[in-house]
């Protein structure tokens, strides 16, 4: 629409007003007009809801009720580890994903087969749909597919030659089973090939079990309660009593498959440790026959004590040499002190001198004589014999202690030589000795390794023999623990669980009732006509003059609308046309127009009722008023007025065949003038187009007060836009309720692009009491307090 807005800026203040204002978009819809939108369609959304719930009480009358039995399985214990008693005994965790995992165990399919086998299920058409009896549905397609094959010879024929194709393989089992071969206990391979009736039959016994375990698995309900370590298993059937028996068959095989999970885990940790204790003691036998061949081959002896002999031999000889160094030193530190002594002249003093026997033999003689020498140089004199004798002895023991004296270094020399010797040949065998050492050494980096490895063997074989004693304790059953235990068996339910009959209808009745709502909402956002004139005159931009109501029961009583001004005159309809003209009055900034052009953008939507009765309500109120009919197509002044079809009019007048006088008619009941059509011709149209109308309309404007002419359709034919420079104004009528917006803006569109000029726009037929339950301004205009002005 931007383009009316381009092509009219130099149009008047309705046309601008219309421009400017027609691609704004209606207000935002608040609570209160949903809820008028969805009382407008309370019938629609009643009719819904009542459908819907009768229909949901009628399934649900038709529904099995559906018995519901719970019983509680509680989890306990951890992870069995084979080389822990602890662990084989003990059971599974506490904790969430221990839950899950074993919600899915009791789920597995192996598990609810056991339990469909156990209580025959598959024999219950309840569970088997193979044994139900087909529905009438399934019967006629079944006949009609039997008819259609009947009709088709090659397709029978081709179905029942593979009929016959398993069938050939009989006489060879009648002959086995009389004995003339010998019986075949296996089906041979050929029985095995795709299409032979034995393999077929295994697939469609297991395809019957796998529908019966998908049907119990749909029933079956497993959920944990809380964050306990408490599941419910919940099964629902048509028998009370089927539904506990499955509930408490699926928990107690449940606790039989763990025992018999656990007893298999025991027997297969027993055989995998026979197997791995051979296996260890053959290793450890070769790893220490390894170790044993390894010192042999490398000299590698022992002592009791278990240190290797050449280590002990090392430790020894290191010990003696550290004495023999003592020694050693001992005696050449004597003989230096010795040594020095001579050297000094003070070997009576040596300790080693004093030692001596002899020598403190001598010594004392020595003491003796010189005690007597000196007793006697006081009486004898130094040469006298006996002094000389004295000192000649002394001399002699002096000699006697040097020489023993020189004896006792050679001694100590000698030991000092010894010393040295024992010294350096014990350092030449240990320097020997260490060579051996770490020769050894090296050798007792393999000879450690391969230790290690018969220790671990060792060790590991000791621990398997310990597990091995432990585990095969469980094989008693008293050993084994299921890891969850029954706390609650299921009983036969006495209500059923569903349907919940009265929870469903008030779904249903809610569900459909909000789908009415929906529905309601959905057809009043799809209502692309206007409802008042407030919408109008925000979609178009144009002044609303009036709502124009709808006077029921015309065409049910035989009267018609422009009657109703001269019947009726203080009645709603009439007050409406009054308020209409009175708006063409009031107009701010324009003059009433005289020349009044009536259109509308589709056919049936109230234009010439409007012209009719406002032209008769105009001439009543004493204002001379002619209505001209421009509507050559399919005009109906003439006939609303009474007049004759063949009565000239508009176009005899025009074609100078009547004079104009001759033309106009004058309505006795209301005083207005009337000019019809005339006679229709093809060309008629054609005079729109030049100057002929104008001047017709320019020779009747002064003798008049008002002319009023009836248009054709804005959107039907062109007439209007040719006509639209040839008036002072012109009234859109838009019908209430019918008139598509886009339809409505299109025909102002185009008359105004044609240089026309609206005074305003009308709507029409207008349902009172529909209008009410609207929210906007004018939607309380005929109100229940204002009707009482009126009088029908």
């Amino acid at each position: 629409m931007n383009a009316i807005i381009g092509e009219t800026r130099n149009q008047g203040p309705a046309e601008q007003r219309f421009a400017q204002t027609s691609t704004n978009a209606l207000d935002d819809v608040d609570m209160m007009d949903v809820g008028r939108r969805l009382w407008r369609r309370k019938w629609l959304i009643l009719a819904v809801a009542l459908v819907g719930t009768v229909g949901t009480a009628f399934l649900l009358n038709r529904m099995t009720p559906q018995y519901q039995a719970h019983s509680l399985v509680m989890i306990s214990g951890q992870n069995s580890n084979i080389l822990n008693l602890e662990a084989v005994v003990a059971g599974l965790p506490n904790d969430v994903q221990t839950i899950e995992t074993q919600t899915e165990v009791l789920r597995s399919r192996q598990l609810v087969e056991k339990v469909v086998l156990d209580l025959n299920l598959d024999q219950q058409p309840e569970f088997n749909p193979a044994l139900r009896e087909p529905s009438t549905f399934a019967r006629n397609l079944a006949t009609a597919r039997s008819y259609v094959l009947s009709l088709l010879p090659s397709f029978t024929d081709e179905a029942q030659a593979q009929d016959m194709a398993p069938n050939a393989a009989q006489p060879n089992v009648a002959q086995n089973v009389t004995g003339a071969t010998p019986p075949v206990t296996e089906p041979p391979v050929d029985d095995l090939r795709p299409g032979n009736a034995v393999l077929e039959e295994a697939r469609a016994r297991r395809g019957e079990m796998n529908r019966v375990v998908d049907i119990f698995l749909d029933r079956l309900s497993i959920k944990q309660r809380g964050e306990s370590q408490v599941i419910a298993l919940s099964f629902q059937s048509a028998s009370p009593v089927t539904a506990a028996a499955a509930a408490n068959k699926l928990a107690d095989l449940y606790i039989v498959e763990q025992l018999e999970a656990k007893f298999e885990a025991t027997q297969r940790a027993t055989s995998w440790l026979n197997e791995r204790i051979e296996n260890l003691r053959r290793r450890v036998e070769n790893s220490e026959r390894a170790v044993a061949e390894y010192r042999q081959v490398n000299g590698l002896l022992v002592s009791n004590t278990g240190t290797p002999l050449v280590s002990q031999e090392l430790s020894d000889l290191n010990s003696e040499l550290t004495i023999a160094n003592i020694r050693r030193a001992e005696a050449e530190s004597r003989l230096r002190q010795v040594q020095e002594i001579v050297r000094r002249g003070g070997q009576e003093s040596y300790s080693e001198v004093l030692s001596s026997a002899l020598i403190t033999s001598l010594r004392q003689q020595q003491s003796g004589l010189q005690r007597q020498l000196a007793d006697l140089s006081g009486e004898l004199g130094a040469q006298h014999p006996r002094m000389r004798s004295l000192r000649a002895e002394i001399a002699d023991l002096n000699r006697g202690i040097r020489g023993e004296v020189a004896k006792v270094i050679q001694g100590l020399e000698n030991e000092v030589n010894v010393a040295r010797a024992r010294q350096e040949t014990l350092q030449r065998n240990l320097n020997e000795l260490k060579g051996e050492v770490a020769q050894a050494n090296e050798a007792s980096v393999v000879l450690r390794s391969l230790e290690r490895e018969a220790q671990s063997n060792r060790m590991l074989l000791e621990t398997m023999l310990a597990r091995f004693q432990e585990t095969n304790q469980l094989d008693e059953p008293d050993m084994q623990q299921p890891d969850a235990r029954v706390i609650s068996y299921a009983e036969a339910p006495e209500e059923p669980s569903s349907p919940k009959y009265n929870l469903l209808l008030a779904m249903a009745f809610v569900g459909f009732t909000s789908i009415g709502g929906l529905s309601a909402l959905a057809l009043e956002q799809m209502d692309r006509t206007y409802r008042s004139g407030e919408q109008l005159e925000k979609d178009t931009g144009l002044p609303v003059l009036g709502l124009v109501p709808l006077v029921r029961g015309f065409i049910r009583l035989g009267r018609k609308p422009e009657n109703q001004v001269l019947e009726k005159p203080n009645s709603l309809f009439t007050e409406a046309l009054r308020g209409v003209y009175t708006s063409l009055l009031l107009q701010p900034g324009q003059s009433l127009p005289k020349t009044l052009m009536i259109t509308s953008a589709r056919p049936m939507e109230g234009k010439t009722s409007l012209s009719i009765t406002l032209t008769r309500l105009l001439a009543m109120s004493g204002r001379r008023v002619l209505i001209v009919d421009c509507d050559l197509r399919k005009p109906k002044v003439g006939e609303r007025f009474g007049l004759e079809p063949d009565a000239p009019g508009v176009i005899d007048v025009i074609d100078g065949k009547v004079p104009l006088t001759d033309a106009m008619h004058k309505d006795e009941a209301s005083g207005a003038y009337v000019l019809p059509a005339g006679r229709i011709r093809p060309s008629a149209p054609d005079l729109f187009g030049g100057e002929l109308i104008a001047n017709l309309l320019k020779s009747i404007s002064g003798s008049f007060d008002q002319i009023i002419i009836d248009s054709a359709p804005i959107l039907a034919v062109s007439d209007p836009r040719l006509l639209s420079r040839q008036v002072d104004g012109a009234i859109m009528v838009v019908r209430w309720g019918d008139t598509p917006r886009n339809l409505a803006k299109l025909a102002i569109k185009q008359f105004i692009n044609a240089g026309g000029t609206f005074s305003g726009v009308v709507l029409s037929m207008v349902d009172v009491k529909k209008n009410r339950t609207y929210g906007y301004e004018d939607s309380g205009q005929y109100a229940d307090k204002t009707m009482s002005y009126y009088r029908s």
